[in-house]
């Protein structure tokens, strides 16, 4: 299997590098836009020029599979989205995690170039960061990890209640997996894969 995980890590990387100019240039045109707004030198309508290159950023990445880093682009625009409609409380928080996101986006992008595998987990901290500044609930690595299974046990919900907000990406993600080999990503070998595995079959 670990051969048909490199095929795919090969093929995934092969197409990113050939779409990593133009995204490069999104993520350009969407931190441009946010440091307009960060200076006060535009008004808020500004983030629509952050808002708009991100959403592509997200759709282009869920193409090439690249999940984990869809995921942060997503996260990315809807916490600029909501820095658009001022349903930020603390504006200067979320624009700093807008900024640090960005940075590291690019930085795992060029990770996955190198070979690295797109597993959602090495992001988790980012996205909690940016759910944080709009309030949302945060993800647990169980929800990244099985997003049925976060569903089933009701993690770290003290309301209750299942988190309404599980990235539906999540879920593709943890569905392609045995066709592309996860016994050789850095979550081989741990024991949940097999309780996990039957929990949402």
């Amino acid at each position: 299997s670990s051969g048909i995980q490199g095929m795919s890590n090969a093929q995934d990387h092969g197409t990113l590098k050939w779409i990593r100019g133009e995204i490069d240039a999104l993520i350009d045109q969407a931190r441009a836009a946010l440091e307009a707004y960060v200076e006060g030198t535009a008004e808020a309508k500004i983030l629509d020029d952050c808002v708009k290159p991100l959403h592509q950023v997200s759709g282009t990445l869920q193409m090439v599979q690249a999940y984990g880093a869809a995921m942060l682009a997503e996260e990315m625009e809807l916490v600029a989205g909501a820095l658009r409609a001022d349903k930020v409380q603390r504006r200067d928080d979320a624009a700093e995690a807008l900024m640090l996101g960005l940075v590291h986006l690019s930085d795992h992008l060029g990770k996955l170039e190198s070979g690295a595998s797109d597993v959602p987990l090495q992001v988790l901290p980012v996205l909690n960061e940016l759910r944080a500044t709009r309030d949302a609930p945060l993800l647990s690595e169980v929800a990244l990890f099985a997003p049925e299974l976060e569903q089933k046990l009701v993690v770290e919900q003290p309301s209750g209640e299942a988190n309404p907000e599980l990235p539906p990406l999540v879920r593709r993600w943890w569905r392609e997996q045995p066709a592309r080999g996860l016994d050789s990503t850095p979550l081989a070998h741990d024991p949940r894969n097999d309780f996990v595995s039957e929990v949402i079959a």
